[in-house]
């Protein structure tokens, strides 16, 4: 393939041509060759067709100037290819196999040789092919470990790779420096040299202490059987303060009762009993409310678990 200059010639270039010609003893073109030259060359630049033998030379030609842009995409694209010709790779080793049993088997079949020779060609052709494919393939590999290798030493990743290396050296002698100055403090605090720092948020280290106390023991029985003493005193008192109540409260229904045969029928009479039917004697109730306020006081309560009082004097003496 021949490359052209789309510079146009100036004075200067038209003196060296000449001067050169002569120097060679031979005749410039004239200027109506010249323009018969031009006017072919421009004929020929529009109408030419590229063949496809063209364009693989310029696409290899653009591929070793520039290499691969995209690996990736080089990748698949190789690794399909790849498979595809490994697949009629062996599509034409199955028929070459075929005709070969047609043609050992004796078989009197027209051109048995001619396709069998046929085969045989495809295969080779195949073959060729797949190795080719199979170059192209090792070729991406070879400019992805170049890639690599050459991201590897930019100044970039290696100024990153110092900075990741000196960040972890320092973690490294920062935890040795923590594990050994803890190991330190633990020894001079065991051996008395230094005193041990109160951490005011620490848990403290007591022994735990039931506050409040489950189960059946003799002050809980004992307590039990005062409570269910008052209880049974509580309710004969409240029984005999009924049973009076009852007794105060018939007695006065039976007074009514004699009042009013006494004074009665009249109206008026019976309007003044009527309202004053229900007589109660004061005594009786006040006797009433102070036995049952002294039955129900007389229950002792008992507390099973610590008093505030306590709880505080303990936990400023620390024996919680």
């Amino acid at each position: 393939m021949h490359i052209m200059s789309d510079v146009n010639v100036n004075e200067e270039d038209v003196l060296r041509y000449i001067s050169e010609m002569k120097n060679a003893r031979l005749n410039a073109i004239s200027k109506s060759e010249a323009n018969k030259i031009r006017r072919a060359q421009v004929e020929l630049i529009a109408t030419y067709k590229y063949t496809k033998q063209d364009i693989e030379q310029s696409m290899k030609a653009q591929r070793k100037r520039k290499g691969i842009s995209n690996i990736g995409a080089e990748r698949t694209r190789v690794g399909i290819s790849v498979q595809a010709a490994q697949e009629d790779f062996e599509n034409a080793k199955r028929s070459l196999e075929e005709v070969q049993a047609i043609y050992d088997n004796n078989d009197m079949e027209e051109d048995i040789e001619n396709k069998l020779q046929l085969a045989k060609d495809e295969v080779e052709e195949k073959e060729e092919l797949l190795k080719e494919r199979l170059l192209k393939a090792e070729e991406v590999e070879q400019a992805d470990a170049k890639r690599k290798r050459l991201t590897d030493k930019s100044d970039r990743v290696q100024n990153w790779i110092k900075v990741n290396r000196r960040n972890a050296q320092a973690n490294q002698k920062a935890d040795f420096n923590a594990a050994m100055e803890q190991k330190k403090n633990k020894e001079d605090t065991e051996s008395g040299l230094v005193e041990k720092e109160v951490d005011l948020y620490a848990r403290r280290k007591v022994k735990p202490v039931m506050l409040w106390e489950v189960g059946n023991n003799d002050k809980e029985n004992g307590a039990k059987n005062k409570n269910e003493a008052a209880k049974d005193a509580g309710e004969a008192a409240a029984a005999a303060v009924a049973a009076k109540a009852k007794a105060a409260m018939e007695k006065s229904n039976n007074s009514n009762k004699e009042k009013k045969k006494q004074v009665g029928t009249s109206t008026d009479h019976f309007n003044s009993n009527k309202s004053h039917q229900f007589a109660i004697d004061e005594a009786v109730l006040a006797d009433v409310g102070t036995l049952g306020t002294k039955a129900i006081s007389s229950v002792v309560r008992v507390r099973k678990g610590l008093s505030l009082e306590e709880y505080q004097k303990r936990k400023a003496a620390g024996t919680l």
